[in-house]
């Protein structure tokens, strides 16, 4: 009788013991309690880059839902300073993700989120001892299909991009592009912009604040204007290739080293090319049939 119970308690002991293993294996694999891990999905520099919007997640646990965030930073940077970082907007992850900023001129930014979010906080308005660097903010809902179609376009031109170009980035064509484009250890600011009848791009430099204006009727390669362009982006290749035309004809491509992050405009089907810095100018790098 003895033996029975000894060996029973035994039994008992081992399947507690196993109980409480299988337990901490289970938490320590799904991470039920830990800390949210933080993934930022989306920056958007101001078009002087001093300041940008970020967009960002924390991931949810056991007992926390995923939230989303937009703050505004303090210069331009894919991995913002934290301690510069001022919380504009906030909502909890409910199914709806997608979410969009822009900004409508230097100290007015919008964030276009989904009606599927659920916003825990807004701030119209962020303010700094330099009220220069002030912004106030607006909020615009909108479905969420109508958000995620803009951002299932932007994926697939990504895809497409990956077979021409190992390191390149869409963007919309509201969208400003911050890169240090003249390769003076400085951050420049690239914006798209319509005026009138025709279009270009305009490079500020950081270092000095020139403004470089291309097209707007002026003549870069074949180029006068932009108006044919669907999106466009950012290259961080060190070479590409150029299709070589002579007399409207191509008569073959060569490689082109890249010295600097590059621009590319593309037009969907067609085909694209590059804007590059490079002796100390700008230069048109064609990529199309």
């Amino acid at each position: 009788m003895n033996r029975i119970l000894k060996y029973g308690l035994i039994t008992i002991s081992i399947f507690i013991i196993g109980i409480f293993v299988s337990y901490g294996i289970f938490v320590n694999k799904f991470d039920l309690f830990g800390d949210p891990e933080k993934e930022i999905l989306n920056t958007k520099c101001d078009n002087q880059g001093v300041r940008q919007a970020t967009t960002f997640e924390y991931g949810g646990n056991a007992v926390t839902n995923q939230v989303i965030l937009v703050s505004i930073d303090l210069g331009c940077s894919d991995n913002p300073d934290d301690s510069k970082k001022k919380i504009v907007f906030s909502a909890e992850n409910k199914g709806g993700t997608a979410l969009q900023t822009e900004w409508k001129s230097f100290d007015t930014l919008k964030i276009i989120y989904s009606d599927r979010l659920e916003p825990v906080s807004q701030i119209d308005k962020v303010t700094y001892i330099d009220s220069t660097l002030n912004v106030t903010i607006i909020y615009e809902i909108t479905p969420e299909k109508k958000i995620q179609n803009s951002t299932d376009r932007t994926d697939y031109n990504n895809q497409d991009l990956s077979y021409e170009f190992r390191e390149a980035i869409i963007f919309n064509l509201t969208d400003t592009i911050a890169a240090d484009f003249n390769g003076d250890g400085k951050l420049d600011q690239a914006i798209f912009r319509k005026e009138n009848e025709t279009s270009g791009i305009i490079i500020i430099h950081g270092e000095t604040n020139e403004v470089n204006k291309i097209g707007f009727g002026e003549r870069l390669a074949h180029l006068t204007e932009f108006n044919w362009v669907d999106f466009w982006g950012l290259v961080n290749d060190s070479e590409t290739y150029e299709v070589v035309i002579e007399d409207d004809e191509i008569i073959g491509g060569r490689k082109v080293m890249l010295e600097n992050p590059s621009i590319v405009v593309r037009k969907e089907e067609v085909g694209d090319g590059l804007i590059t810095f490079k002796e100390g100018k700008y230069v048109w790098i064609h990529q199309a049939d």
